[in-house]
């Protein structure tokens, strides 16, 4: 009888051992969670500064472009050129997206760790043979001038 007393008790405390450990893994993935959800949040406020400038140098430009021939004649409180240019902080005759987006460097750059992307390709098109290190990646619209 005490031996099975002794088994019952090693067997509780073994449940309150498993018990505790499923209990700290929950939380070590609600940690997880909650972080990958800032770090998608930062890269989403890096992805809205990066289009935002794209918007504003293309829109400066076409805007150059509809004044130069004369699209906007007739139309009433008509800025110049010069002041929508200064409005979207570009700099005259100078529309190079590429330009714009090197100015903001690290501000827009998104950098994921390898076994992220691995682990992305992963589930997109199998097994991924990435080499280790942090990738940056770029989307092609970044490569516009």
């Amino acid at each position: 009888m005490g031996a099975q007393v002794e088994m019952s008790r090693k067997h509780y405390e073994d449940l309150a051992g498993i018990n505790t450990f499923l209990v700290d893994l929950l939380q070590q993935q609600a940690e997880l969670r909650l972080a990958a959800l800032k770090d998608r949040l930062a890269d989403a406020d890096k992805l809205k500064t990066r289009y935002q400038r794209q918007v504003d140098v293309l829109s400066a430009e076409s805007y150059r472009s509809g004044w130069e021939n004369r699209e906007f004649e007739g139309h009433a409180e008509v800025v110049t050129p010069d002041q929508f240019d200064n409005q979207k902080g570009v700099e005259r005759d100078h529309y190079s997206v590429k330009h714009y987006m090197q100015q903001l460097g690290d501000e827009i750059s998104i950098t994921y760790p390898a076994d992220v992307l691995k682990m992305l390709a992963a589930e997109k098109e199998g097994p991924s043979t990435s080499a280790s290190g942090a990738i940056e990646l770029v989307p092609a619209s970044g490569l516009l001038d």
